[in-house]
């Protein structure tokens, strides 16, 4: 089976729906994947103001040749960077460099459980000035985790979460903050995923702490200590319960409080985003757990119950709803790359097909009809 979007008024009685159709403007599901479409369901859509549905299809000899090619495109997307040929997020050498930094700041921490704060206020600092200068709708940034997850994941959060912070018009004292919880939320993972660690660490585990899950679940509380360890003045209030508070979920089924809505820490609701899009996306022995199009569904998904909506909804603005590197198919048969969000509207995006920038925006006849996913090309291999 593929998928064709089909306009809502031409779509049959009977037809299955093919994707997860979600409100376009408060992203709640409205109906899932694999429903059979009967009147009433048109009714309801058309209600929500569902313009366009994917239905299902019988795939023809077309589709083998499609999905080669789209396998192709992915398969020279998949190196270290999301799109290697765009710039990325940052400028290349101060990306690297940013990266170089935060890897010697956690080396030394895992080591000796010390190192300088000015590093990470100066690296904070730095990457707001750039994150302020970039064109923020192209999300080009590392996915490989080389330099270890800590280091790599700490960067590109950071840098997700000051484009949000940007995108709502925060001040420049809370991009720092935001980019400073982004930094250091993680960083007691390198602890507390050790059997044993320093005899410091282990005390404050032990607070915490029974079993292995324990540790790692304790890791934010463990940051923190560690960075009030070196300077009880470091971080600001807000910032220390950004960091403790990452992992509530905005249905109060988080941990460690299981806080509640915007009761959440702000920092904390804009982490849970961007922490789990980079995640998602991660290479893990050269695979992505999802690409860049089911990763920005599934976080969708679960709005109001994991994630604030007004920080996915800011999210989304700066990503569109194709974020960079989502291999997609136009209705002519032409498979791209997005390269970035469109200038007017976040539903077409800039495309790079055979080496040439296609903005659909402005291809009035050109639609996208389907996204070459990572779990599509899974199962066409299985299936073949």
């Amino acid at each position: 089976m593929k998928t064709r979007w089909t306009r809502i008024d031409e779509v049959r009685t009977g037809s299955v729906n093919s994707e997860d159709i979600f409100d376009p403007y408060s992203f709640v599901l409205l109906v899932g994947k694999g429903t059979v479409i009967d009147s009433k369901t048109l009714q309801f859509l058309k209600k929500r103001n569902v313009t366009w549905v994917p239905v299902e299809e019988e795939s023809d000899e077309i589709e083998k040749d499609l999905t080669l090619e789209a396998e192709s495109a992915i398969a020279q997307s998949s190196q270290q960077m999301l799109v290697p040929d765009l710039p990325l997020i940052l400028s290349d050498e101060k990306y690297h460099l940013s990266m170089d930094r935060f890897h010697d700041f956690a080396s030394v921490i895992l080591e000796t459980g010390v190192a300088n704060l000015t590093d990470i206020e100066d690296l904070s600092n730095d990457i707001v000035a750039e994150v302020i200068k970039t064109e923020h709708s192209i999300l080009n940034f590392m996915t490989d985790i080389a330099p270890g997850f800590v280091v790599k994941h700490g960067i590109n959060c950071a840098i997700l979460a000051a484009a949000i912070g940007q995108r709502i018009k925060q001040p420049w004292h809370y991009l720092v903050q935001i980019v400073k919880v982004a930094l250091l939320h993680d960083i007691g993972l390198i602890h507390a995923t050790k059997e044993k660690s320093l005899f410091y660490v282990e005390n404050v585990l032990k607070q915490f702490a029974v079993t292995p899950i324990d540790r790692v679940r304790a890791h934010p509380f463990l940051a923190v200590k560690l960075i009030e360890r070196m300077n009880p003045t470091f971080l600001e209030p807000d910032v220390s319960r950004g960091i403790v508070h990452h992992h509530e979920r905005f249905d109060g089924f988080g941990f460690p409080l299981g806080i509640q809505g915007k009761n959440i820490n702000f920092f904390s609701r804009v982490l849970a985003v961007v922490d789990a899009y980079d995640t998602l996306i991660t290479k893990v022995d050269g695979k992505s757990i999802l690409d860049p199009y089911h990763a920005l569904k599934w976080i969708i998904h679960n709005v109001k119950g994991i994630f604030d909506p007004d920080i996915v909804r800011a999210f989304i603005d700066i990503s569109g709803l194709y974020p960079t590197g989502t291999i997609v198919r136009l209705n002519d048969g032409r498979i791209g790359s997005v390269i970035s969000r469109g200038d007017r509207t976040i539903a077409r995006p800039i495309l790079s097909i055979e080496g040439k920038e296609v903005e659909t925006e402005n291809e009035s006849g050109s639609y996208i009809v389907e996204v070459m996913g990572i779990d599509k090309m899974e199962k066409s291999r299985r299936v073949e």
